[in-house]
């Protein structure tokens, strides 16, 4: 059973918070720079003055030398918002840790700096849609709610990120950054098994039709700053198979006999890392950042990785 709430899991987010002080665009998480006029300290520009501004604003060296009333605009600072989406699918029950108790103390460790800093937090479960999404966390002393509803999470069913991310987008106005944490091994295409004599099926893609490359295109249309974090577990990227196995699909229960000799496992490994690169390559191409990880990493290294990135 997972406990957030042991001493020493909380003595090391404790640790990495104040290491992880800084992290958006080289800023504290909770001080973003809106376009949003307001009257913070810090001055943006200058705009003519118009019936109806207010006069205290006015810069009265500006008119002295020019002759012209011009009004001083400022930057607003805002708390950010952060959005985790932890991807509950059955794919992520496999390993040992599973990948998906790494992902819900990512999430957790990622939630604790959030609000530490201010900033408001949210962890959305998606598998076939939105499954649900937890209370909302603002400061530390808020995120054990936020740990309750992590622990209570049980994996299930197949990813459909597009729903989800439908179903978010519709909910939530406020636009922030957005943590998508998975597998990423959604909705694959496959190859016919005769094109690798003996061979098991391989993705000839990302995801079918592009649905989540169109869904991660909308978050960032909608002004969020998106990251992604690929959990798999060393198995995945190096298996160890001989012989005749009988895989089941996690997601679909498919059942296949599939005979694993040399030729197959390097064309299992050379297809992976094409499916890395594709996710890669479209991640540079739409300005999101891409972190790939396995969850034999220690726990506290990928989380000062991650809040250490030079952004």
């Amino acid at each position: 059973v997972l406990d957030l709430s042991n001493k020493a899991f909380l003595k090391t987010l404790r640790m990495l918070r104040i290491i992880a002080r800084r992290f958006f665009r080289g800023q504290k998480m909770g001080g973003r720079k809106t376009q949003r006029r307001g009257s913070s300290v810090e001055f943006s520009d200058y705009k003519q003055y118009n019936p109806g501004d207010d006069i205290r604003f006015i810069d009265w060296n500006i008119y002295g030398r020019l002759d012209r009333l011009l009004i001083k605009l400022f930057y607003n600072e805002e708390n950010l918002s952060t959005y985790v989406f932890l991807d509950c699918s059955n794919s992520m029950n496999f390993g040992s840790p599973s990948k998906f108790d790494y992902g819900r103390r990512l999430a957790a460790a990622i939630s604790y700096i959030a609000a530490s800093n201010n900033d408001s937090v949210r962890v959305f479960c998606f598998n076939e849609g939105m499954k649900e999404y937890s209370p909302r966390a603002d400061r530390a002393a808020r995120v054990m709610p936020l740990f309750r509803f992590l622990e209570n999470q049980e994996p299930g069913g197949r990813s459909d990120m597009e729903t989800a991310v439908q179903e978010f987008l519709a909910r939530f106005k406020k636009r922030g950054v957005v943590f998508v944490i998975s597998d990423f091994m959604l909705e694959c295409k496959t190859k016919s098994e005769d094109q690798l004599p003996g061979g098991p099926p391989i993705t000839n893609g990302w995801t079918r039709d592009g649905a989540i490359e169109s869904s991660l295109k909308r978050l960032c249309y909608h002004k969020h700053d998106v990251n992604l974090i690929q959990l798999l577990t060393p198995e995945e990227v190096d298996p160890a198979y001989a012989g005749l196995w009988e895989f089941t699909d996690s997601e679909t229960n498919e059942i296949k006999k599939i005979f694993i000799n040399n030729d197959v496992i390097q064309a299992y490994r050379d297809t992976l890392e094409d499916h890395f690169s594709k996710i890669s390559r479209f991640s540079n191409q739409n300005q999101i950042h891409y972190m790939r990880t396995l969850t034999d990493v220690p726990f506290e290294n990928l989380v000062l990785r991650l809040f250490s990135m030079n952004r």
